[in-house]
């Protein structure tokens, strides 16, 4: 009797109807909850070596592609030193004056620190500016006996050429030297020289009397 009041009490209050409410919501089955966990891991996979064969593709420069881009071949080059060491060898001063006349650029040019310091010249400067200087120049000199070709190489426009002369003058030393040769557009003069060699040896074969700084004589 006395529940049944207090029950009626409660239900006829607004307090008692808050109350039972939140009765009832801590009474209704709590949702599962899912948490997410990331946990980071670490995957060590082995794979087998790998061999990679790359065959290289480079192009092959041939004689008729050097010709193509304008470039001298081997046997110009050749043909070319042929001609000049005959300028400088042949006995017959016509046939090297002609020889020159046809190898030789108009615009010629020639430096030489050997030959600069054999004729007193300061050093550094052009021993011949011009072609009909140069020619006039070498066919004033004696022809050099024997100019025995060591070596030839070149490039597009250039060719370098490591020679020995002997029996210059007196013929006690051969000399060696190089001649560094450029040539025309055309492939077919020679428009600059730059030549250097032993001039102390060539002294000595033309009768220098050569005396070291410690009085010895070369």
């Amino acid at each position: 009797m006395r529940a049944s009041a207090i029950a009626v009490l409660l239900l006829a209050s607004t307090s008692s109807a808050s109350f039972l409410g939140l009765l009832a919501r801590a009474n209704r089955p709590c949702p599962a909850v899912v948490d997410t966990i990331t946990v980071p891991s670490t995957l060590s996979v082995t794979l087998p070596p790998v061999t990679v064969t790359a065959t290289p593709s480079l192009p092959l420069t041939t004689p008729a592609a050097l010709a193509a881009a304008g470039c001298l071949s081997d046997a110009q080059a050749t043909s070319i030193v042929s001609a000049w060491k005959t300028i400088l060898t042949s006995p017959d001063r016509a046939s090297a004056s002609a020889a020159a006349q046809t190898l030789i650029a108009g615009e010629f040019l020639e430096t030489s620190d050997a030959i600069n310091a054999l004729a007193g010249n300061s050093l550094g400067n052009a021993t011949f500016d011009g072609k009909d200087g140069f020619i006039a120049a070498v066919l004033q000199n004696p022809p050099i006996p024997l100019l025995t070709t060591l070596d030839i190489f070149h490039d597009c426009s250039r060719i370098a050429f490591y020679w020995a002369a002997s029996g210059v003058g007196s013929g006690i030393e051969d000399v060696r030297g190089v001649d560094l040769l450029y040539v025309t557009e055309g492939l077919e003069q020679i428009n600059m020289a730059m030549v250097e060699f032993n001039s102390l040896a060539w002294g000595k074969d033309v009768g220098w009397q050569i005396v070291r700084a410690n009085g010895t004589r070369y």
